[in-house]
């Protein structure tokens, strides 16, 4: 399966779990203010249960997503998207 993410529309996409994921970044992705591209770091989650993680908002993840998520937390994979 490979997975195109614009912007934040795919923030909870659910993939199968035997599945390959493929990520790839544009050169221009992510335009500083100086309109250079810079990267992008996506996280990963591998949950038990989708439940808890979908009642979240972005924030909470973000800042503690393993109290948060508790034991539904199997993995957390950070991957970078350079351009």
């Amino acid at each position: 399966i490979t997975a195109v993410l614009v912007g934040c529309s795919a923030a909870n996409l659910v993939v199968d779990p035997y599945a390959d994921l493929a990520l790839t970044a544009k050169h221009n992705i992510n335009p500083d203010s100086n309109g250079r591209p810079s990267p992008v770091v996506i996280y990963v989650f591998e949950l038990t249960s989708s439940t808890v993680f979908e009642s979240q908002d972005f924030f909470s993840l973000y800042e503690s997503y393993d109290t948060v998520l508790g034991p539904d937390l199997v993995n957390k994979y950070e991957i970078s998207l350079t351009p």
